[in-house]
């Protein structure tokens, strides 16, 4: 589930061969022929699934730095301050924990995440 508060401009519509939960990080694919979206597996998150695939497969992409949302997909098990940079974990969700050495943030906590709340806000870097 994702709650999208604050956007600019549309979703990027990236080809993706998997149906990815709403949430969920993806990253970019390149082939010699085309440019799809593939889970981000911890390395190289480019944005957030903001939708189901379309007639042609693609699927909306939340990418720039002007969007605010809540998410569900995210370690619980952790803890998430305002301010805290948020990573991409083998698993295409996020997390206030460093999946490799050289991970890449993608986001920050927008604000503290209450006791027993499901949806954390963040706004993307």
């Amino acid at each position: 589930m994702i709650e999208i508060i604050e956007q600019v401009g549309k979703p990027l519509m990236i080809k993706a061969y998997h149906n990815f939960a709403l949430g969920l990080l993806v990253k970019l694919i390149r082939t010699p022929n085309d440019i799809y979206a593939s889970l981000s597996l911890g390395k190289k998150p480019f944005g957030v699934v903001a939708g189901p695939p379309n007639q042609f497969k693609m699927i909306p992409v939340l990418y720039n730095s002007s969007t605010l949302l809540k998410l569900y997909y995210f370690e619980n098990e952790l803890s998430y301050s305002l301010g805290d940079l948020l990573y991409s974990n083998p698993w295409g969700r996020i997390t206030s924990k460093k999946t490799y050495p050289n991970s890449i943030p993608i986001a920050f906590v927008e604000e503290n995440l209450k006791e027993n709340e499901n949806l954390l806000k963040i706004r993307l870097i």
